[in-house]
C-alpha cells in the first residue's frame, strides 16, 4: 500500500512533465506509477477502432498477464469506465491473482475534454478494499494523467500544423516561376494559407487570453504595450504602465534590469518576487522582433510560489529539528566545516562545545515524553538567548546539544559562554503544572589548541564532556590543561 501523499503526487506530476511528444505517454505513466508511487501493478485499458476492449501497457511485463489480458471480468470494468466516466472496482480471489494472493483492482477514468479515453488501472496485493483517501488520490492520479496525454497530443498537432503550413508556404514560393493559370491557383491557395494563419493567430490569442501564466510586451523605455488577463487581473494595472511600476512598484528602473539584455537578443530566466501580489514568479524575457524591424521584449511569468514553499519546507526539514527548531547535525556538520576553514584562514581561535542536560532521563520518565519535548523546548530557547547570532548550536541527540563558537580572544571567553549556558539551565522548568529541573555538562575543545580537524575536536569535547560529567554535573570541563567551571 503506497502513501497517498501530495508529496507523491508533486514528484509525478515533475516526472509527467518533462514527458515529449515522442514517448508512449500510458508506458511512461505505469511505470512512473511503479517507479515514484510505489503501485504495485498498473495498466491501461482502452477501445479498440473495431470496438473490442484491450488491457496493455503494463507496468511489469514479468507478470502473467496473458489470463488479466484477456479476463471478461476486467475488460467488463474497463468498457464500465469508459461509457460512465466513473471509478470501478473489482477484486481478484487467491485461485485467480497472479501470486495466489487477493488482488484489489481499481479502474480509473482519464477523461480528455467530455469523453472517458482510457481506463487506468491500479492493482494492490492486499485483502482489504480502497479507502476514500486512496480514492481521491487515484483520481487525482488519473486526472493528472489525461491531463498530460491531452498536453501532448494538442502539441502534435500543433507540430503537425505548423510543418503543414511550412511546406504549404515554401510549395507556393516555387509556383510563383509557373504560368498565370498557375499563379491564379497560387494566389487562391495562399488565401487559404493565410486564412489558415489567421485561425492560428487567433488561436494563440485565445490561449493567451486564457492562460494562468502572466504575458507582458514592453519596449525599450520600459512601457508595457499588452498584458493578458490574468496579469491584469493580479495587479489591477492596464497596459501602458511602465514595467519597472509594474514589476517592482517603484519609480525608477531597477540598478540590474535585464531589459536591455534581452532587446539585444539574450534570453533571459530568473526568479522574480511581485510586489504588488506578494508571490514569487519564474520569469522568462526574450526579444520579439517586430514588423518595423524595431524590437520588443516578452516576458513571461509563472507562478511558483507553492513550489518554493515545498522546496523551503523540505530544506527545513533536512537541515533542521523539527522539535526544537534548532539545526540538526548534518547542518551543524556543515557549519563546521566552514568555521574551521574560516579560523584555519584568519589564524582565529575557536570553541566546540558538547553538552548534555543532566537528569533528562529521570525528567521524561516521571512527566512522560509530552513533558520531556516541552522541556527540551524550553531548554534550546534558554541556550539559544545565550549565544551569538554569529554562534551555533544544534540538537544532535535525545538531550544531546553541540556548539560553535568563532572568532574568540583567550580560551576564557569559552567558559564564559559555558557559564552562561548553566546557569540559564538552572531555573525549574514549568512542565504541564509540574516543576522540574535539569542542569548541564559540557565539555570544551578548542582550535587549535586542541586539534585542528573537526572529528578530534569532537571527540576531545566528547571526553571533557563526560569528565564534567564524573566531577559532579552542572559544570564545564576544557579538553586539557584550562581553568574549567
Amino acid at each position: 500500500m503506497i502513501a497517498t501523499t501530495d508529496k507523491g503526487l508533486v514528484k509525478l506530476a515533475q516526472y509527467l512533465a518533462g514527458i515529449s511528444a515522442h514517448q508512449s505517454i500510458w508506458d511512461e505513466i505505469t511505470r512512473a506509477l511503479v517507479k515514484l508511487l510505489g503501485v504495485e501493478l498498473a495498466a491501461v485499458g482502452e477501445y479498440h477502432p473495431d470496438g473490442g476492449v484491450s488491457l496493455s501497457h503494463w507496468s511489469d511485463p514479468r507478470v502473467s498477464n496473458a489470463d488479466l489480458e484477456h479476463s471478461s471480468s476486467l475488460k467488463e470494468a474497463v468498457s464500465e469506465v469508459l461509457d460512465s466516466g466513473f471509478f470501478a472496482l473489482r477484486r481478484l480471489p487467491p485461485s485467480a491473482a497472479p501470486g495466489g494472493s487477493p488482488w484489489e483492482l481499481l479502474f480509473l477514468p482519464m477523461t480528455r475534454g467530455s469523453q472517458t479515453q482510457a481506463a487506468l488501472l491500479i492493482g494492490e496485493q492486499r485483502a482489504s478494499a480502497f479507502s476514500k483517501q486512496e480514492l481521491d488520490f487515484y483520481l487525482a492520479i488519473a486526472g493528472l494523467a489525461a491531463v498530460t496525454a491531452e498536453r501532448l497530443v494538442g502539441e502534435h498537432e500543433l507540430r503537425q500544423h505548423r510543418a503543414h503550413l511550412e511546406d504549404l508556404v515554401a510549395q507556393r514560393s516555387g509556383e510563383l516561376l509557373e504560368s498565370n493559370h498557375q499563379l491564379r491557383r497560387e494566389v487562391v491557395q495562399r488565401q487559404g494559407a493565410e486564412a489558415a494563419l489567421r485561425a492560428e493567430k487567433d488561436n494563440l490569442v485565445r490561449i493567451l487570453e486564457t492562460m494562468d501564466d502572466f504575458v507582458a510586451i514592453l519596449d525599450a523605455d520600459y512601457v508595457v504595450h499588452y498584458m493578458n488577463p490574468a496579469l491584469k487581473q493580479a495587479t489591477g494595472d492596464c497596459a501602458e504602465t511602465l514595467c519597472y511600476r509594474l514589476f517592482n512598484g517603484t519609480d525608477t528602473p531597477c540598478q540590474h534590469c535585464h531589459l536591455t539584455s534581452a532587446l539585444a537578443g539574450e534570453t533571459l530566466r530568473g526568479e522574480w518576487a511581485c510586489a504588488k501580489t506578494g508571490r514569487i514568479y519564474d520569469r522568462v524575457l526574450t526579444a520579439l522582433e517586430n514588423a518595423d524591424g524595431s524590437r520588443s521584449a516578452l516576458a513571461i511569468m509563472r507562478d511558483i510560489t507553492e513550489r518554493k514553499h515545498s522546496e523551503d519546507a523540505i530544506r527545513q526539514m533536512a537541515y533542521y529539528d523539527t522539535l526544537t527548531g534548532l539545526p540538526n547535525r548534518m547542518l551543524f556538520q556543515d557549519r563546521l566545516t566552514i568555521e574551521l576553514a574560516r579560523a584555519m584562514r584568519h589564524t582565529r581561535r575557536m570553541a566546540l562545545m558538547m553538552l548534555d542536560l543532566d537528569h533528562f532521563k529521570a525528567v521524561n520518565d516521571s512527566l512522560g515524553h509530552h513533558a520531556g519535548d516541552q522541556l527540551l523546548r524550553t531548554a534550546s530557547q534558554r541556550l539559544r538567548g545565550q549565544l551569538r547570532s554569529e554562534d551555533t548550536i544544534a540538537r544532535v541527540g535525545g538531550d544531546e546539544f553541540m556548539l560553535i563558537c568563532p572568532d574568540l580572544q583567550a580560551a576564557e571567553d569559552a567558559a564564559k559562554v559555558a557559564a552562561k549556558l548553566v546557569n540559564a539551565l538552572a531555573a525549574p522548568f514549568e512542565l504541564d503544572g509540574h516543576a522540574a529541573s535539569v542542569s548541564a555538562s559540557i565539555g570544551i575543545a578548542l582550535f587549535p589548541d586542541h586539534g585542528q580537524q573537526d572529528k578530534a575536536l569532537i571527540e576531545q569535547a566528547d571526553r571533557a564532556m563526560y569528565r564534567a560529567k564524573a566531577l559532579g554535573r552542572s559544570g564545564y570541563q576544557f579538553a586539557c590543561d584550562h581553568a574549567s567551571g
